[in-house]
């Protein structure tokens, strides 16, 4: 009866422990298969890394960028200088502008003071014709006077 269970309890105990090994063998891929993906992952990372080195290290690589880099420092400098050069055609435009209104006003005070210069003459030659009027009279009065002594 004893040796009997003895026997039972051990073969609890072996399935205990078998099924504990094979809890951890579980639990040790699982580990092992993340690993593995991180492992992956970095090896990946590694190659990437790698690959950029090579194409920096690559002059060609290098100097095509350095070019493309230059080409467009070159065409933003020449839109700079296109922008300063309307900046000065704007500038200079102003300035005639301003000048064209200054004329414009000196212009009008002249032709203003044309107009009232015009109106003195016409006031000046009614007066004359007023004046001429009044001397033809007085001649043809003096006529008169001397035909009747």
């Amino acid at each position: 009866g004893g040796a009997s269970v003895r026997m039972s309890e051990w073969a609890e105990v072996r399935v205990a422990v078998m099924s504990g090994v094979d809890e951890m063998r579980g639990k040790w891929e699982r580990q092992l298969g993340r690993l593995d993906e991180r492992l992956e992952g970095m090896r990946a990372k590694v190659t990437r890394v790698s690959n950029g080195v090579e194409r920096l290290s690559d002059g060609g690589w290098l100097e095509g960028k350095r070019r493309m880099v230059a080409e467009e420092d070159g065409r933003l400098e020449r839109a700079r200088e296109g922008a300063e050069g309307k900046q000065r055609e704007l500038e200079e435009l102003e300035v005639k502008l301003e000048a064209g209104k200054l004329q414009m006003e000196r212009l009008s005070r002249h032709q203003e003071h044309a107009e009232e210069c015009e109106r003195r003459v016409e006031r000046a030659a009614e007066e004359l014709a007023g004046v001429e009027g009044e001397r033809d009279q007085v001649r043809a009065e003096l006529a008169g006077l001397a035909e009747a002594k």
